[in-house]
């Protein structure tokens, strides 16, 4: 299990370095999710679940479904190669996945993990275009449930050189507090946490201008 954000890192850059289209590269920080997950009380988060859609069922890289149905998703996304053509299309992909994801069940808490490459060409210009058009369709709460916006986004810039870490930035610790508490605050009444989280933090996570 992957306990922390730089072993994800490392084994990220390990694996994409080794098979740059294999689809088991953002695995290290699904599992490390997974285990902040179970920290936060939400026990038994799963790697690759099939989450339902209107259009088609789609893989998310974690859920957790207590009760057989998926009550919160995370996708997590690399963007490693080629800004100006993965930007696009990765914000493509991510609005319609979760427009798919809440046409079907529209309680459910879906947060986006995304992981950007400082060292690619014009990185720092992508990245404040990611952020931006993320801001705009992140914090869905009741009563606004617009579709394809989504609860809670981290944003997380990483270098290679000398050697992998991340450059400071959001924290996602943030990004999950929210999840979790959105998570609490939409389902009081399942079980498979523990029900005294504090949810006036299912609000917005912070995120760098």
């Amino acid at each position: 299990m992957t306990t922390s954000l730089r072993e994800a890192l490392q084994r990220f850059v390990d694996v994409s370095e080794a098979a740059p289209q294999s689809s088991k590269r953002n695995d290290p920080f699904a599992r490390y999710c997974i285990h902040e997950l179970d920290k936060r009380g939400l026990v038994g988060a799963r790697v690759g679940v099939s989450v339902p859609g209107a259009a088609r069922d789609k893989r998310w890289d974690v859920a957790w479904s207590p009760d057989r149905k998926v009550r919160l998703a995370i996708s997590i996304t690399s963007l490693a190669s080629n800004l100006g053509g993965s930007v696009p299309n990765r914000l493509d992909e991510l609005i319609g996945a979760t427009a798919n994801a809440q046409a079907a069940s529209p309680e459910i808490v879906l947060g986006h993990l995304l992981l950007v490459d400082q060292d690619l060409e014009d990185a720092e210009s992508w990245t404040l275009r990611l952020r931006d058009s993320l801001n705009r369709v992140n914090g869905r709460r009741p009563p606004a449930w617009a579709i394809g916006s989504v609860e809670a986004y981290t944003l997380l810039r990483f270098t290679r050189r000398p050697n992998p870490q991340f450059i400071p930035g959001d924290d996602p610790n943030e990004f999950l507090d929210a999840l979790v508490a959105c998570v609490r605050d939409r389902y009081p009444a399942i079980d498979g946490y523990q029900p005294h989280l504090d949810t006036s933090r299912c609000s917005p996570a912070r995120v760098n201008e």
